[in-house]
């Protein structure tokens, strides 16, 4: 089982504010508009995008490693806050 780190951050975009800004929203194939895409988004503490992947359309799923691979190399960069135990 993957363990994830305790201090992760999960957000749900309700109102498609982040989603317009990084332009991750998009029309699905019945024409709905401002649907999001799927999407997996590291951001360090500059707001800076160190990881991003995005399909406009499902079922592709992303490689969670790749995601935690982005998240370990921030850890890993000197003055990041020291990792959980």
């Amino acid at each position: 089982m993957l363990e994830l780190p305790a201090d992760l951050l999960l957000l749900s975009d309700f109102n498609r504010e982040f989603g317009d800004r990084y332009g991750l929203t998009t029309t699905s194939s019945s024409g709905l508009k401002g649907v999001l895409r799927r999407a997996v988004l590291v951001i360090d503490r500059d707001g800076t995008i160190a990881y991003r992947w995005d399909v406009p359309a499902p079922p592709r799923l992303p490689d969670p490693e790749e995601a935690l691979a982005a998240l370990r190399a921030l850890r890993d960069q000197p003055g990041a806050p020291a990792a959980a135990p």
